[in-house]
């Protein structure tokens, strides 16, 4: 009974639900980081996380993407290429990009891989709730309306 009550509550912690798309202008708002980049690598990561109040860790998984960085249009980035992590999809909003495909990223940075978890080394994050897209040209074209709210320097 306990395993059936404990793969439940796991399940539910990693519904995926995005309500309706996001606008360009509200994202570019909304985002730590956009930009137009090529992924170059990806590795899974897991990270272990304890279940309140029990004895029971469960592992969680992500990908870390490493992208080169074609152009930048918010955050600052000190290097020519960046690391974002996303889920793995199959409900945990994960994005699955693939390894020499370029996208338009929108991603934030985070503390924490889950809400009531410990705190970590910061990170950027991105998931399909974000604008996230494999569209490159529409998305650029869009971004481009909205020049006054970016922050590139």
């Amino acid at each position: 009974m306990f395993g059936i009550l404990l793969l439940f509550a796991h399940s539910s912690t990693w519904a995926c639900s995005c309500v309706g798309e996001m606008s360009v202008k509200k994202a570019l708002k909304k985002n730590d980081i956009v930009f137009i980049g090529k992924v170059i690598s990806m590795e899974k990561i897991t990270i272990t996380q304890n279940l309140s109040g029990t004895e029971t860790n469960i592992n969680h998984y992500f990908y870390r993407f490493t992208f080169t960085i074609e152009k930048r249009y918010k955050g600052k980035v000190k290097t020519s290429a960046i690391e974002i992590t996303t889920g793995v999809g199959s409900g945990d909003c994960g994005y699955k990009f693939e390894i020499g495909k370029s996208y338009v990223v929108y991603a934030n940075k985070r503390k924490r891989y889950f809400n009531e978890g410990p705190k970590v080394k910061t990170f950027l994050y991105t998931d399909v709730c974000e604008r996230t897209t494999v569209k490159v040209a529409e998305e650029k074209n869009e971004i481009e309306k909205y020049r006054k709210f970016l922050f590139v320097k």
